[in-house]
């Protein structure tokens, strides 16, 4: 009966591969484990993170994470002065003196801001805003909060979004960082919505 002892050379080699694949699979759970860190600590500083958590808040009518992604005072200002242009340039079509559709303008651009708050409220909590808010017609189709992400860029604090809100509606809005957090500070295709709804602000 024989044994056949194998050389140094190939005890050697086999030594090396087990430490090879040792090296290489450590190497790889080390990436892996590096990877998961980076989008761990990584994502949530992100406005994809934000708006994530803003399509959540409004699926499980959470308002109190919903105001904390939203800057609730800036975009109901921001909100409020596109409105109010719209209404004077309404106002201004037909044909009204521009000093009367300027002061009427402005007063409903103040209502609006004011309301604005509230309606947002009552949009994520009950599933559609008051029927008679400036939202209703602006929001049609998003009540279940399928915001979906069309595309997205940002860059030095502010960030470019474009959501899909229901079949057709499309939301094209901005957010700004403030204090590692994107919180979203204006909808830029106000005047894109209002024409969709037909002129029913």
């Amino acid at each position: 009966m024989k044994h056949e002892i194998p050389f140094c050379g190939e005890i050697e080699t086999k030594k090396r591969r087990k430490i090879i694949i040792s090296a290489v699979m450590a190497a790889c759970a080390a990436i892996i484990v590096a990877a998961g860190a980076l989008l761990y600590f990584w994502f949530p500083t992100t406005p994809v993170y934000s708006l994530s958590q803003v399509s959540r808040s409004i699926r499980e009518h959470d308002w109190k994470t919903f105001s904390r992604y939203v800057d609730m005072e800036t975009l109901s200002m921001e909100l409020a002065k596109q409105i109010t242009l719209i209404a004077y340039q309404k106002m201004d079509s037909r044909g009204i003196p521009p000093y009367v559709s300027k002061n009427l303008a402005v007063m409903y651009g103040t209502r609006v801001k004011k309301s604005l708050p509230g309606d947002f409220e009552a949009w994520v909590k009950n599933g559609a805003p008051p029927v008679t808010s400036v939202l209703s017609p602006m929001m049609k189709g998003a009540a279940r909060g399928k915001l979906g992400l069309k595309g997205i860029s940002w860059k030095n604090g502010t960030a470019k979004a474009r959501l899909s809100a229901g079949k057709t509606g499309v939301l094209e809005i901005e957010l700004t960082s403030e204090q590692g957090t994107w919180r979203i500070t204006r909808i830029n295709n106000v005047i894109e919505l209002y024409e969709k709804s037909e002129g029913r602000f």
